[in-house]
């Protein structure tokens, strides 16, 4: 039975981290949320035995964990307020592209529903986090986007989207920031490699991308 608990960062961070993984279609176990929130394979059990108990979470006999009908509510409120905090962070202070995600994720957990919706507001009603990622609640569409590794030779492309995971790899945003590589951005894939290393190049410029990067870059073909 629910025992209404009241809310805690802890806990925000564990429903915000299954919604996440659920969203790049990483199945979502605990050694999964271990390894991404860097917390003990116990504390991930416990911490999971206690969103159950609330009614916001589901353990199937694999061990695969999903959220339930009032867990997803929750799960997409912080979500969202992480990615408009993001776009506060780049839109309106200036702060890289690379380092909002770090940030937001300080600043997400005191943001009001109201000053998320201010904010919304002010920031002419984005879709997406500066990264790409689709802000719950508002209008966005889906683009119908591929990861860049499934690209050939020679194909243009625009980039949609950042994956999650590559969030928190601040060298591998910065490098891509650097490189101009990121949401919105049109390039072209020059040459690839039998490793998988893309060779791409982004207006007058050009930057090698392995093959986990490219398989968390998703873009659209132009």
């Amino acid at each position: 039975m629910p025992t209404n608990r009241p809310p805690s960062i802890a806990r925000e961070d564990y429903l915000q981290t299954i919604l996440q993984l659920s969203e790049e279609n990483i199945p979502v176990i605990r050694a999964r949320l271990a390894e991404r929130l860097k917390v003990s394979a116990p504390s991930v059990s416990e911490a999971i035995r206690g969103l159950a108990d609330d009614g916001l979470v589901e353990i199937d006999d694999r061990g695969l964990i999903t959220l339930t009908v009032s867990g997803l509510a929750m799960a997409e409120n912080i979500v969202r307020r992480h990615r408009v905090a993001e776009r506060i962070l780049t839109d309106l202070l200036g702060m890289s592209w690379s380092e909002a995600h770090e940030e937001a994720h300080r600043l997400e957990h005191g943001l009001s529903d109201r000053v998320v919706d201010l904010a919304v507001a002010v920031l002419g009603n984005p879709t997406t986090c500066p990264h790409g990622s689709p802000i719950p609640g508002s209008a966005y569409v889906d683009p119908a986007s591929l990861p860049l590794s499934e690209l050939t030779s020679g194909d243009s492309f625009r980039v949609e989207r950042i994956g999650e995971s590559i969030e928190f790899r601040p060298e591998i945003m910065e490098y891509l920031d650097t490189g101009g590589l990121k949401p919105e951005v049109t390039a072209r894939v020059a040459s690839t490699s039998p490793d998988g290393t893309f060779s791409v190049e982004v207006a007058d410029s050009s930057l090698a991308v392995g093959p986990y990067v490219t398989d968390q870059i998703h873009v659209t073909k132009v």
